[in-house]
Parts: C-alpha cells; structure tokens; sequence
C-alpha cells in the first residue's frame, strides 16, 4: 500500500487505536513533534520501543520503524485529531 495511511487495530482492549504508516525519511519529524505535543518518551530499550503518553493520548513506536500505534483515550478530541491528521497526511 501506499503510504500515508492508517489502519485500525481490532484486537486491542481500546476500540480507537490506530496504526499509522508514514515515509521513512518523515518519521523522525513527525515523531518529535508528538514528542512537543504530548511530552517525553519513556526508552524501553529491551523493547526497542518508546511509548509517549499523556491524558488525551499514547502514542507506542518501534525506535526504528516509520509506523506508530496511537491509542485514544477520552480526552483525546477534535482538534487533537486534525494534528495527527495534518502531521501524517492521513485523512480520517
């Protein structure tokens, strides 16, 4: 497929997660601006994981994968969206 896009994810407790697959070479972008936005991530390095979470949101990505899973948490709203929409260039 080609990529921007988003798939949801079915078997996860929380009924709005999400996939994300982005361009290799804006992953980094896009991933340090979640960073500004939603705060510090948490290295799990045994994972080679880092996970970015606050009350509206988390955001889960392998260190070097150009994908990222975001799970929605109630507060997680509208204009929180477009954000994620305009930063991957998916359309929800």
């Amino acid at each position: 497929m080609k990529r921007p896009f988003r798939r949801k994810l079915r078997n996860c407790i929380r009924k709005d997660t999400f996939r994300y697959f982005v361009e290799q070479e804006k992953i980094s972008y896009i991933w340090d601006q979640i960073i500004l936005k939603y705060g510090p991530p948490v290295v799990l390095t045994d994972f080679s994981m880092e996970i970015v979470e606050d009350e509206r949101a988390k955001f889960k990505k392998g260190i070097k994968e150009s994908q990222f899973t975001l799970i929605k948490k109630t507060d997680f709203n509208q204009q929180d969206e477009q954000f994620i929409n305009r930063l991957t260039g998916v359309s929800a």
